[in-house]
C-alpha cells in the first residue's frame, strides 16, 4: 500500500505541500468546530516541538502530504484501528470527506 493511501500510524513525522516545518501525526479523524461537516484524516503537531498548546494543531488530509520522514509503529492494534476508521470512512465518506449533515 503506498503511503498517500495508507492510514499512517501514530507518531509519523512527514512535511506537507507548501509548508517546511516538519509535522508528527498524533490523531485521527478531527474536525473544526467551525466545520463541523469536514472530517480530516490526521491531527498533527510541530516536530520537534511536539504539543505546545492546543491552537497549534494542524489539520490535514492524506493528499497533503508531500514526504514521509519515519513511519511511526505499527502493531496489531494499529491494524485493528485502520480497520474501523477505514469503515468510518467508508460508511460516512462523500466528496472530500464531507460528512452528510442528515446523518449527523
Amino acid at each position: 500500500m503506498n503511503e498517500k493511501s495508507e492510514i499512517l500510524p501514530i507518531g509519523t513525522v512527514c512535511t506537507l505541500k507548501n509548508m517546511k516545518k516538519k509535522i508528527m501525526i498524533i490523531g485521527y479523524l478531527s474536525r473544526l468546530q467551525k466545520l463541523p461537516n469536514k472530517i480530516y484524516d490526521y491531527l498533527g503537531c510541530l516536530y520537534p516541538e511536539g504539543i505546545i498548546s492546543t491552537d497549534k494543531s494542524l489539520l490535514f488530509n492524506r493528499i497533503d502530504i508531500e514526504k514521509v520522514i519515519f513511519k511511526g509503529p505499527a502493531d496489531e492494534e494499529y491494524k485493528d484501528l485502520v480497520d474501523k476508521i477505514e469503515i468510518i470512512k467508508k460508511n460516512n465518506e462523500l466528496t472530500n470527506y464531507e460528512i452528510n449533515a442528515k446523518q449527523n
